[in-house]
């Protein structure tokens, strides 16, 4: 549990751009693990708080299996369905039924509709995107940087690396009515691993170099 709080203690101070956030993730023990449960745990809770969120819309939205039954007669009374020759109305009644029903089953998802089962899911799907940018990034970071001539080592690399995440908590803004964060995580997550790139992969004679050289940093932590 300390290994846990450490690391979010860890990740907001990353959010507020404090310098000795990033030396004391490079200095760790294992900088890999630490920055593997910061992402993880960051993971879990921004998609419990959509979940949450997820649950709370679904109660306040019309039951659309109500609305579905209460629309259909309608349909049915349009001019165009008394055109239909009676002999073959049943078949195509039959056919329409099967799919309407079947449209319902996916439109309204698709439009926006509330969907508690997706939301649970991404408790685990949430941490494992998060973890995927991490490695990736990292990996392209570290051949960046050491292409300009950095000398830090991977492990380092990929624990301030793992801060770059810390932008997610502004995600839990969006519990509040009305809120949307838009495009400020990912301007923010541009900003965090351009900082974060510092003390592990200076170059010589260069600057600081890695993610801010690295052309994925132009999208941020997406």
């Amino acid at each position: 549990m300390d290994g846990i709080v450490g690391s979010l203690r860890l990740g907001w101070r990353a959010l507020l751009f404090k310098e000795d956030a990033y030396e004391e993730m490079r200095t760790a023990a294992n900088p890999v693990v630490k920055g593997l449960i910061l992402i993880v745990v960051v993971g879990v809770i921004i998609a419990l708080v959509g979940l949450v969120g997820t649950a709370l819309e679904w109660g306040s939205t019309p039951n659309l299996d109500q609305m579905r039954d209460t629309i259909f007669p309608y349909i049915l009374r349009m001019p165009w369905w008394d055109e239909m020759p009676s002999a073959t109305r049943s078949e195509a009644l039959a056919q329409f039924q099967s799919w309407w029903d079947t449209g319902w089953k996916f439109l309204p998802t698709l439009f926006g509709a509330p969907n508690i089962g997706g939301a649970a899911l991404n408790i685990i799907l949430t941490p494992l995107q998060l973890l995927i940018w991490w490695f990736v990034y990292g990996i392209l970071a570290y051949l960046f940087a050491h292409w300009l001539g950095g000398k830090g080592d991977f492990s380092e690399t990929l624990g301030v690396l793992a801060l770059a995440v810390a932008p997610q908590f502004l995600n839990l803004l969006t519990l509040l009515p009305f809120v949307q964060v838009g495009n400020v995580v990912s301007i923010w997550g541009f900003c965090v691993p351009s900082s974060a790139s510092r003390p592990p992969t200076s170059c010589p004679g260069r600057g600081p170099c890695g993610p801010r050289c690295c052309p994925l940093s132009w999208l941020g932590w997406c």
